[in-house]
């Protein structure tokens, strides 16, 4: 598997799906209270340094999690999901004859709301797609079957779909599509420079 040398506000994206799946307590979401856990410890703190690199504030739950950095951006860091919103105004009939018989506007809070729905729903998807990544190895064949019929359905779901979603919700976490190298990461945010499979590898 090939390193990569920079990251985006995808990369960004995974690891905090993948890190709230680990630790789902947020209470815990605290280096010091992860620092005997080295796997979570040093994913907290790579997300730590990217929140900071990002200009999404310093605290995981409150900056992130519950949206505060949505209030220091700027209404055009939701261009994106404005104009898929008017996209699909456009080409739904209902819709588009209520929005021009009431005049209604997609303001602020509802771009703000629907960038929340579009994390929780991501989330969900996250840990979806990743229900058999637990298993090593199926010895037996009530535990292959299982996978089979799990794998099916999950081979079922559109990921492209997934991803134009992703794409949105990344166009306000960095409206400016950022490659961060992990070189001036770990200079200049201290992300953590370890290797982070054998961490989890001795850990686990």
């Amino acid at each position: 598997m090939i390193e990569p040398t920079h990251l985006s506000a995808n990369d960004f994206l995974h690891k905090y799906f993948e890190f709230k799946a680990m630790e789902p307590n947020l209470r815990r979401w605290s280096l010091r209270r992860l620092k005997h856990n080295e796997p979570r410890y040093y994913r907290l703190k790579a997300l730590l340094a990217l929140l900071k690199a990002f200009e999404l504030g310093s605290h995981l739950r409150k900056d992130f999690t519950e949206g505060g950095f949505l209030k220091n951006r700027d209404v055009t860091d939701f261009l994106a999901i404005y104009e898929d919103i008017e996209q699909y105004i456009q080409a739904t009939p209902f819709e588009k004859r209520l929005i021009s018989e009431e005049g209604k506007q997609v303001d602020r809070y509802a771009l703000e709301a629907v960038f929340q729905g579009f994390m929780d729903f991501l989330e969900v998807m996250h840990n979806t797609l990743k229900f058999n990544s637990g298993w090593l190895e199926a010895g037996c064949v009530s535990a292959r079957y299982s996978i089979r019929k799990t794998e099916e359905v999950l081979k079922s779901i559109d990921r492209a779909a997934i991803q134009q979603i992703e794409k949105l919700v990344c166009k306000v976490i960095d409206p400016n599509d950022k490659k961060l190298s992990i070189a001036a990461l770990v200079d200049k945010f201290d992300y953590p420079d370890i290797d982070l499979r054998a961490i989890d590898a001795e850990y686990y």
